[in-house]
């Protein structure tokens, strides 16, 4: 019956709606009663028009925090500035729900996707999301956006994506899986690692992806110019997700750190295009979180 609905020349779901007012909920109906909940479960995910966190499954979440991307010259808190966004990250996404986010370092790309393979092979089965945050530089090159590790060497974007296909995490399909990267604003010096640059293509079935940036290098150098105080954003951000997670979905939550973080400059400056949220294949309008399981 499934394979019928499924594969057959008439798209069902498309059709109940001219069958009456009640015939979708009469259809979840009966695939509850015959076994099929799982898959009536999957079909009202897709029709959702946002992404619904509960409360008792928020997912998983996974930092890699490459704290030493950075310039030898620099002062020393800016070396440290990675592993204070991490830690306040950490306390923020367990405190609304993500249970003991792993946490990894200073990872080489081979590493790096190692870990992450491992991490989208999880069984989300009852998980609402997964999210991924990798703290380090990035750049743009060659129409693609590359992650650095600890010694220049880098990762290309779409290779990370193409890890969270939904034929190879079946588990994770019609679910938010939310990146948090570095800015791709091309600041970064990466000569050293022109021989390691290469083109990957996006697979096709790539969905459900979010992915906002932390502020380049230079937003934090202006805190400490214009303001003479150190602030960063993933602190901005863990404040702003710990007290109004339940109040706006992610997106205004990210909206409202990049406004705090960026609105403190004197200056007018082109930072703010950072904000813009990238998505990427299918995605619903909204992720929102709820208190009921």
């Amino acid at each position: 019956m499934l394979d019928d609905i499924w594969n057959g020349e008439a798209l069902l779901l498309e059709e109940l709606p001219t069958r009456g007012p009640t015939a979708f909920s009469k259809f979840i109906e009966i695939l509850r009663d015959n076994g099929f909940g799982s898959k009536a479960d999957e079909i009202l995910r897709a029709e959702a028009s946002e992404y619904i966190i509960s409360q008792n499954q928020r997912g998983y979440c996974i930092i890699i925090n490459n704290e030493v991307c950075h310039k030898p010259d620099e002062d020393d808190i800016f070396q440290y500035a990675h592993d204070i966004e991490a830690k306040a990250l950490d306390i923020a996404l367990s405190t609304i729900g993500y249970s003991s986010p792993e946490f990894k370092r200073n990872l080489c790309p081979r590493d790096l996707i190692s870990v992450l393979t491992e991490f989208s092979q999880k069984d989300f089965s009852k998980a609402d999301s997964c999210i991924v945050i990798i703290l380090s530089n990035g750049a743009r090159k060659m129409n693609s956006n590359f992650i650095f590790d600890i010694n220049g060497e880098c990762i290309v974007l779409n290779e990370i994506l193409n890890l969270f296909t939904d034929s190879k995490c079946p588990s994770l399909k019609y679910k938010p899986k939310i990146f948090l990267l570095p800015s791709f604003d091309g600041s970064y010096n990466f000569s050293n690692s022109v021989n390691s640059l290469k083109s990957v293509k996006l697979l096709p079935d790539v969905n459900d992806i979010f992915i906002w940036h932390f502020p380049p290098p230079k937003a934090y150098n202006l805190f400490f110019e214009e303001l003479n105080q150190v602030k960063f954003f993933g602190q901005v951000l863990s404040k702003n997700l710990e007290h109004d997670f339940l109040e706006c979905d992610f997106e205004k939550v990210m909206n409202n750190a990049y406004n705090e973080f960026f609105g403190k400059f004197s200056v007018e400056r082109d930072l703010h295009s950072i904000s813009a949220c990238t998505k990427i294949g299918n995605v619903k309008e909204k992720i929102t979180f709820s208190i009921t399981s």
